[in-house]
Formats: structure tokens, sequence, C-alpha cells
């Protein structure tokens, strides 16, 4: 028996879910392709470079469906501290367009990211540090430094203003090589207040820090697919 050759159309369904399953092996191959790239360097020792591992992590967010900006597409943040302008350039963030008018869009933040290839340790335990000046909390974490912490809560603070929770607090993502470390800044009632005039100790936030998810292994992966599929679907509700 012969057949026609004649290829029957997808129903809506079918076209819907083939199209979603085109999408989400783009973006597995962007992801693979740049971890081949850094892998194929690394045999060759060649440096593997900040930016490479900025473009690995980018790749992955973005099989989520995510849109994360990176620094070169950014515009800085900027704040006030007292009298002093202070500027703020991440690495990158996630973030959701918003329509604020017929044709325009408001750019609103979920996570601000700050990438780093090199494997920085600070203290060797985790503790929580508590002190009574205002009852401020603090998570002292010993996969960061002091340093680097420091960098990437500026940075959050500086977002605020463009956060999806207003000026109550953003997330963020620190990556170390491969290994990326979710934390989340909550700021207190008076804290934008306070920091803008220049009152830094009355300005109080808590800062908390997870443990660290490796990209590379199967668990850290399954960790980070939650998180990121959270952020999504919370982003899809604030559309609603």
């Amino acid at each position: 028996m012969m057949h026609s050759g004649i290829t029957r159309p997808l129903s809506g369904d079918a076209f819907r879910h083939h199209t979603a399953s085109t999408r989400i092996f783009v973006r597995l191959k962007m992801f693979s392709d740049q971890l081949l790239i850094m892998m194929n360097n690394k045999r060759k020792k060649m440096n593997l470079t900040e930016q490479m591992f900025q473009e690995l992590f980018l790749s992955f967010v973005r099989i989520f469906e995510l849109i994360i900006i990176d620094n070169k597409n950014l515009q800085s943040y900027e704040m006030t501290v007292g009298k002093e302008t202070v500027i703020s350039e991440p690495d990158a963030v996630i973030c959701q367009f918003f329509p604020a008018d017929v044709l325009a869009f408001t750019e609103k933040v979920i996570a601000v990211v700050e990438v780093k290839k090199e494997y920085s340790r600070g203290i060797s335990e985790t503790t929580e540090r508590r002190t009574r000046s205002g009852d401020k909390t603090s998570s002292m974490i010993g996969h960061i430094d002091s340093s680097l912490k420091g960098q990437h809560t500026g940075e959050m603070i500086a977002a605020l203003p463009s956060s999806v929770f207003g000026l109550n607090g953003v997330y963020g993502l620190i990556v170390q090589g491969t290994k990326v470390t979710v934390v989340s800044f909550r700021a207190s009632g008076q804290f934008w207040e306070q920091l803008q005039n220049g009152n830094v100790k009355n300005a109080h936030a808590i800062v908390r820090y997870s443990p660290e998810y490796n990209i590379l292994t199967k668990q850290g992966r399954s960790q980070l697919m939650n998180i990121f599929l959270g952020m999504k679907m919370l982003l899809q509700n604030l559309e609603m």
C-alpha cells in the first residue's frame, strides 16, 4: 500500500507541546555548548575567564524561561546615602517586564546576581549573628567571605527601588565558579528612609544565605530547578 505522504497538521495542544519542547531543547543545548567550551579550554590548559562562568550560569537560568540581563545590557543602579550617591553595577539581574503604559514597560527585579570565577572561602563555620542594637540579624556563611557578602549586599540594596517586592526586599544569587548560593534580603519598614537620610546604623535588614548548590551535580541542579521554577511562578502570578 502506498501512502500519499501528506503530513497532518498538529492539533493546538500538540503544537504547543512541540513548541515548548523545542524551546527547552534549544536552551539546554546552549548550556551544554558553553559547558563543552569550558571543558575543552580546561583540557587545553587555557584560562577560564569570569565571563565564561557568567555565560554558563546565564544559560542555565534561561532553561527555566526566566529573563536574566547581564551587565553588558544593564543600566547601573543608584542610591543616595546621606549626601553621597552610590552607583552599583551587578553582574546580572533576573527580572520581569511589566506594562507601565501602552508602549512602555517597567523592569522589576527578583534577584541580583554576582559572579566570581574563583571560590572564596570565608569563616569555617555557619553561624547566625544577632546584634541587640535594633535586633539586626545577618548570616555568616563559611563558603562566602565578608568582602563578597558586603559587595553583593550593597548591590541588592541599590536595586530595591526596582524590586518586585518594592522596598521590602529582594533575592540574590552569588555564583562562585559553578556553585550557587541563594540569598534573601529583607528590609525593615524604615530601612530605605533611614539609609537615604544617612542613618546607616538605624537601617535594619535581615540577610540569609542558603547552602551552595553546584550546577554540575544532579542534586545541585535539582535544588536550583525548584528555586528557579518557584521564581517563574511568582513572576507569573504578579503579572495577573
